[in-house]
């Protein structure tokens, strides 16, 4: 990846027109976004902060429908990239969020993302949260999310 890939910046912004969800609201709303952190996993990938829409229970079962039917794997990957692209509203890299980005995160990073927009893992903490969002995380950790 290139140098400026790799810099990372704060908290991403929460776009204009977008409401953040916080921990203690267990429904996902459409329209809403949450934040999410990816601590660094040494030799592989530095830490990600970013911004994305988490998909409702029965988006996620059309799209792992979806993929169940590919059977080329670089497909099914592509699929994903493409889920992610659209699914992240903003991140700590500095290039922007494409389809061409995303297909280019390492393997692991890119399906921990894609457990996170399913909802089915939490994302870890951030050091940046505050200590109450800190606490609120570890108390609720499959309902976790930033406040702005």
């Amino acid at each position: 990846m290139s140098e400026s890939t790799t810099a990372q910046s704060p908290l991403p912004a929460i776009p204009d027109g977008k409401q953040v969800s916080f921990w203690t609201d267990t429904l996902i709303r459409p329209g809403y976004v949450r934040r999410g952190y990816c601590e660094e996993s040494a030799g592989l990938y530095p830490e990600l902060r970013f911004v994305y829409s988490p998909m409702l229970p029965e988006e996620v079962s059309q799209f792992m429908q979806g993929l169940a039917q590919v059977s080329d794997e670089r497909v099914a990957t592509q699929k994903v990239a493409t889920l992610v692209s659209e699914r992240l509203v903003g991140w700590s890299l500095n290039d922007e969020i494409s389809y061409a980005h995303c297909s280019c995160l390492p393997r692991v990073l890119l399906q921990k993302l894609q457990n996170i927009i399913y909802g089915m893992f939490p994302t870890d903490i951030d050091p940046l949260w505050s200590s109450e969002d800190t606490e609120d995380a570890q108390a609720h950790p499959f309902d976790l999310m930033g406040k702005s």
